[in-house]
């Protein structure tokens, strides 16, 4: 039964699927004096944001301050959260 319906319909099917999109054909190549130069701003702590010759207007400065007292402020939270932890299972002994 199953060889008279591969008979009828024939025993390959073709797949049509797109082509990968992160698939290329040629690596590019790495430009060395790029990358020395990008990661010696890394080691000397500069900024790593490629529109970095832009001035911060007092706005970004502000914004960037406020995120950064919001995140300091977040892991003191998860800090003192484990302290309480630790103080509860100690008083529990």
């Amino acid at each position: 039964m199953i060889a008279e319906h591969d008979k009828e319909r024939g025993t390959r099917q073709k797949i049509d699927e797109p082509k990968t999109p992160f698939a290329q054909d040629e690596p590019k190549e790495l430009d060395l004096k790029v990358l020395e130069y990008k990661l010696g701003r890394i080691e000397r702590g500069e900024e790593s944001s490629e529109d970095s010759s832009e001035e911060e207007t007092e706005e970004q400065r502000e914004k960037r301050r406020l995120f950064e007292a919001k995140r300091k402020a977040h892991y003191n939270e998860v800090l003192l959260m484990k302290r309480g932890q630790d103080s509860d299972s100690s008083d529990e002994d």
